[in-house]
Parts: structure tokens; C-alpha cells; sequence
């Protein structure tokens, strides 16, 4: 899986003005026409969607990459992770967020942004490396809340794998989210 950064100015300029009228979703998967991409670029991550959302759809514009979104407010950030596998939306910040799918299939981004009033738009990071969130100034805290159960940080536990499980498992040389992954354990990684 490709790491691809989204961090122009124009993309940041059209989070700011996500509203509710109009959903939008994140989609590293189809292509649409330039117009029907908040950022009128042809190869943006976030695109309007006519059609009503189901959480399956939500899941398939993602399949198996890893979708976040770097939010700032002052020096505060936040890290959004969006992964198909993931049973909510993960908000890693100041405080701690979820969200349910089946608000954000309804609501689309509209649904983050209402819960980060005065955050704007970082970057949006398809597939990320630990050293490309860091690089945009992501606290290593919040990166190892949101890879805990990963365990990447922790070394996991001295229970045997389950051979069940062994596809879901990434390489240890791997640095970043990857199918399989639950960053949704907030034990302390400290």
C-alpha cells in the first residue's frame, strides 16, 4: 500500500467549508470528475457523493487502505483514522472520539468536522508512515494511541498468535497502519 500526502492549501480551503447540505466522503478508490472533488482536483480524497450512503459504500471507497486526516487548532492536532475494519471512526487528540459509521454515512466529513470546531485541515494522509506523522508535527502520544493495538509500540503480549489471525499481522519492518489494525485500544502505551 502506496503512502500517498494530500496537504495543498485548496484542500484546506474546502474542509472549511464542508457543511451538511452537501456530503462528501473519503474515497481512495474511485475516480470522479474534477467538479465532483471538494478541492476541484482531479486527484482528491474527498468527493461529493449524490447518491445515499450505506456503510458498506463507505467501506468500499476505502477498501484496504488506511485513510487519516491531520486537524490543527493552534498547536493542538488531532489525527483522524479512517479504516474499514475499525468498528467507528477514531478521533486521537486532546480527548478521545468515535464515531459511528453509521453517522458518518449519513453525514459524511461533515460528521468530523461538527466535532472539531475551530480545527483546520492539515493534510490527509493515504496509508501513513509513523515518520510522515511526525514530520507533521502529530505528538508521538497520539501516534501510539492510535498504533496501540497494533501493538508496534508495546510488543504485544506473551500469549501464542493465532494462526487465524496471521494474515492480518503486517511485517515488522512495516512502519504505518495496515488492514487488521484496531487503534481503538486506548491503553496506555506510556
Amino acid at each position: 500500500m502506496k503512502e500517498t500526502i494530500f496537504n495543498r492549501p485548496v484542500l484546506t480551503k474546502a474542509w472549511d467549508e464542508i457543511n451538511l447540505k452537501e456530503p462528501c466522503f473519503f474515497d481512495t478508490v474511485n475516480t470522479y470528475a474534477k467538479k465532483d472533488h471538494i478541492d476541484g482536483m482531479k486527484d482528491g480524497p474527498i468527493g461529493w457523493e449524490d447518491e445515499t450512503m450505506t456503510i458498506e459504500d463507505c467501506g468500499d471507497c476505502i477498501e484496504d487502505d488506511v485513510c487519516t486526516v491531520i486537524l490543527s487548532k493552534g498547536k493542538d492536532k488531532a489525527l483522524v483514522v479512517l479504516e474499514r475494519t475499525l468498528p467507528k471512526i477514531l478521533i486521537h487528540g486532546k480527548k478521545r472520539i468515535e464515531i459511528d459509521w453509521a453517522e458518518y454515512a449519513q453525514e459524511g466529513c461533515w460528521s468530523i468536522r461538527e466535532k472539531l470546531e475551530g480545527y483546520r485541515l492539515e493534510a490527509i494522509v493515504i496509508n501513513p508512515k509513523v515518520k510522515t506523522l511526525e514530520g507533521f508535527g502529530v505528538l508521538k502520544k497520539i501516534i501510539k494511541q492510535a498504533l496501540a493495538k497494533k501493538d508496534l509500540i508495546n510488543g504485544g503480549t506473551n500469549e501464542p498468535a493465532d494462526p487465524t489471525d496471521r494474515n492480518d499481522q503486517g511485517s515488522p519492518e512495516e512502519e504505518g497502519f495496515g488492514p487488521g489494525s484496531d487503534p481503538s485500544d486506548n491503553h496506555s502505551c506510556e
